[in-house]
C-alpha cells in the first residue's frame, strides 16, 4: 500500500455518465476517480473478481535497469471502483530476480507462478505460491515443472491453463531444442490445488524449425490436447499451388496413456487458419477459413496464411470413438464479403464473382480467430478480426527535426510497420456445419506508433442471446455520415469507446457509449472483461491518469 498513499488523486467518489440513462434500456457507463499511473509501472490484466472487489494485476518496472522487479495486485470496490489496497510482490528468490509468468486462478485462490534458472544445476523450474488474503505469497514453494536448460539463454518455457470449470490445470514445458531436432515438450496435469495428476513426455516426428505450437487445451476430465502446424519443406504455406502444412491435432487421454493423433488437412480445400474447442461430451469442435486458391503472397502474419477466404469449414472430432466426423464447408456470400465496402467496391466484387474466372472470386483476408463460442446444440459461434501489418516507406527529410534527426537514416528514409485491425466478423454455424447468419462489424484503426498501437482492437461480452463488442471509435462518425478511413493519432479526444451489439438473430447495432473527453481517458481493449452476467468492466488511460469504468447491460 505504500506506494500508493503519494498517488492517488481523488477527484470523485464515483461519476455515473448521465447521458447513457436517457433510456431505460441503454447501458449504464460508471467510473470511477482518478488515479496516477505509478512511475515505471504497466497495467497488465483485469484478474478476477468477486461479490465485493474486483482484483487487478500491474507490472513494476521502477528497479535498476528497468527489470520487472514485483507485481502488484489491485483491489477495488466492486460497487464503487474506488481502490481498496495495492500490495507489492517482489520477484526476489535468493538474491536474484525470478522471472514472472501470471497471478493464476482456479476455483478462487489465487496462486503466483514464477520459474527460476538455477545454473549450478542447469535447470529452469516452474513453481507456484497461494497467496493469502492479503496477497501475500506462502513459503512454500509448489513445483510445477523443470526443464534441462544449456544455459540462462535458452531456458525453455512454461505455459499455463486451466479447464472450462477450472477443475483442472495444464502445464506445457516447451523444451528447447536445435532447429534440426525433433520438437519436444511435456505435459502436466494437476487438479485445482496442484496436485499432480498425470504428465507425460512429448516427442514429436517433426524438426523444430518446421513445427509451429498453435493452442493447447485441457478439458473437465484432464485429457490435453495439442494443435500443431507441421510444414513439408521450410516454413511457407504452399508450394506449387498446394498447402505446405498439415495440421496434426493431438489428444491425450486415460491418464495420458492414451495417445491418439488426428491429421486434421483437406484435399478439397486449402484451410488456412484452424482452432478448436472441446465440449462437454468430449467432442473436439474444429473450425478454420478455406479457400480454393494459394494464398497471396506478402500478407503473413504469425501462425496464419493470409490468403483469401472464401468461407469456413466446420467439424468434429469424437474423443471417444476416435472419428472425423465428415467436414462442411460453407462459402461466404457475395452480400457478407461486400458488406461495409464503398458502392465502387461493390461493383468491382460483383462483376469479378461472375467473370468465370474462379480464382478472382472476391473473398475477405487476414482474418484472426479472437473468441469461439460453443452453443448447446453443437453448433458454434465464431468472432474474428481483420489484422494484417505492411511497411510504409517515409522518405520526408523534413519530418521530425530533418536530416539529423537521430531517428531516420539514409538521409530522412525511414521504414514504419503499420499495424491494421479493420471489420469484425462474427459467423453463426449450425451443428450440421451451415452457416446460420453471419455479419460484419465496421471498424477501421492502424497505427505505426506502440502508445497509439495499445488501444486499438476489441473486447467482447455475451449476455442474454447477445454478444457485445467495445472498442475505440471517432466519434464525429456517431455524429454526422462521415465516412473513410481513421490512423489512430494523439488526438484522443477525437475518439470515444463505441459498442456493437449482435442478437441472436444477427441483427447489428452500434452506439457510442462515451466520448474521451467526458471519460478524461481513452480505453485499452486488451482490458476489458466481463467481470458478472451484465457487467463489463474496462480500463482507461489519460495525462498520467487511469481510471477504471463498469458498462452495465439491460
Amino acid at each position: 500500500m505504500r506506494r500508493y498513499v503519494f498517488f492517488i488523486i481523488i477527484i470523485l467518489l464515483g461519476i455515473v455518465l448521465p447521458h447513457t440513462q436517457a433510456q431505460e434500456n441503454e447501458p449504464i457507463i460508471e467510473l470511477s476517480s482518478d488515479y496516477k499511473i505509478p512511475n515505471a509501472t504497466v497495467l497488465q490484466s483485469i484478474l478476477t473478481s468477486d461479490s465485493e472487489s474486483i482484483y487487478l494485476l500491474r507490472k513494476d518496472y521502477s528497479g535498476l535497469g528497468r527489470q520487472l522487479r514485483s507485481v502488484i495486485v489491485e483491489s477495488y470496490d466492486r460497487k464503487t471502483l474506488k481502490l481498496n489496497k495495492a500490495i507489492d510482490i517482489n520477484l526476489k528468490y535468493n538474491k536474484k530476480l525470478r522471472t514472472f509468468h501470471q497471478i493464476f486462478i482456479v476455483k478462487g485462490n489465487m496462486f503466483l507462478i514464477t520459474s527460476y534458472f538455477n545454473s549450478a544445476k542447469d535447470k529452469n523450474f516452474l513453481f507456484a505460491q497461494k497467496l493469502n488474503s492479503q496477497f501475500v505469497p506462502s513459503n512454500d514453494l509448489i513445483l510445477l515443472g523443470e526443464i534441462d536448460s544449456r544455459n540462462e539463454a535458452l531456458t525453455g518455457n512454461f505455459l499455463i491453463d486451466h479447464s472450462l470449470d477450472t477443475s483442472k490445470i495444464v502445464i506445457f514445458n516447451d523444451i528447447p531444442t536445435k532447429r534440426n531436432e525433433n520438437e519436444k515438450a511435456k505435459i502436466t496435469v494437476f487438479d485445482a490445488e496442484f496436485n499432480k495428476i498425470w504428465d507425460k513426455k512429448i516427442n514429436l516426428p517433426f524438426e523444430s524449425k518446421l513445427y509451429e505450437r498453435l493452442k493447447f487445451q485441457v478439458d473437465n476430465k484432464g485429457n490435453a490436447y495439442v494443435l500443431g502446424k507441421h510444414y513439408f519443406e521450410k516454413r511457407r504455406d504452399s508450394r506449387k499451388d498446394a498447402p505446405n502444412y498439415e495440421f496434426v491435432l493431438e489428444a491425450y487421454t486415460d491418464m495420458g496413456e492414451q495417445k491418439d493423433k488426428y491429421q486434421l488437412n483437406s484435399k478439397e480445400r486449402f484451410i488456412s487458419n484452424l482452432t478448436f474447442e472441446v465440449n462437454n461430451k468430449q467432442q473436439i469442435i474444429c473450425t478454420g477459413f478455406y479457400s480454393d486458391v494459394k494464398p497471396r503472397s506478402g500478407l503473413s502474419n504469425g501462425n496464419n496464411s493470409r490468403g483469401t477466404i472464401k468461407g469456413i469449414v466446420f467439424f468434429s472430432v469424437d474423443n471417444i470413438t476416435k472419428v472425423i466426423a465428415e467436414k462442411t464447408y460453407s462459402e461466404f456470400d457475395l452480400e457478407f464479403i461486400a458488406l461495409n465496402e464503398s458502392d465502387r467496391q461493390k461493383r468491382s466484387m460483383e462483376r469479378r464473382a461472375n467473370d468465370g474466372n474462379e480464382n478472382n472470386d472476391p473473398g475477405l483476408f487476414a482474418y484472426d480467430f479472437r473468441d469461439i463460442i460453443l452453443r448447446s446444440d453443437g453448433g458454434a459461434v465464431v468472432i474474428a478480426e481483420q489484422y494484417f501489418a505492411y511497411d510504409n516507406n517515409n522518405n520526408d527529410p523534413f519530418l521530425n527535426g530533418g536530416f539529423n534527426n537521430n531517428g531516420f537514416n539514409n538521409n530522412g528514409f525511414r521504414q514504419d510497420s503499420v499495424h491494421v485491425f479493420s471489420d469484425i466478423i462474427v459467423v453463426n454455424i449450425n451443428p450440421d456445419g451451415s452457416i446460420r447468419w453471419a455479419n460484419a462489424v465496421p471498424k477501421y484503426q492502424s497505427s505505426f506508433n506502440y502508445d497509439t498501437y495499445r488501444f486499438l482492437s476489441f473486447g467482447n461480452a455475451n449476455y442474454r442471446d447477445k454478444i457485445y463488442m467495445l472498442f475505440n471509435e471517432r466519434v464525429d462518425l456517431f455524429e454526422s455520415n462521415a465516412g473513410g478511413n481513421s490512423l489512430f493519432t494523439s488526438k484522443a479526444n477525437s475518439y470515444g469507446l463505441a459498442m456493437a451489439t449482435i442478437d441472436k438473430t444477427g441483427e447489428l447495432g452500434i452506439q457510442l457509449l462515451a466520448p474521451n473527453r467526458e471519460m478524461g481517458v481513452q480505453v485499452l481493449p486488451s482490458l476489458i472483461k466481463q467481470i458478472g452476467k451484465k457487467e463489463i468492466l474496462f480500463y482507461g488511460e489519460g495525462n498520467a491518469i487511469f481510471r477504471l469504468g463498469k458498462v452495465t447491460l439491460n
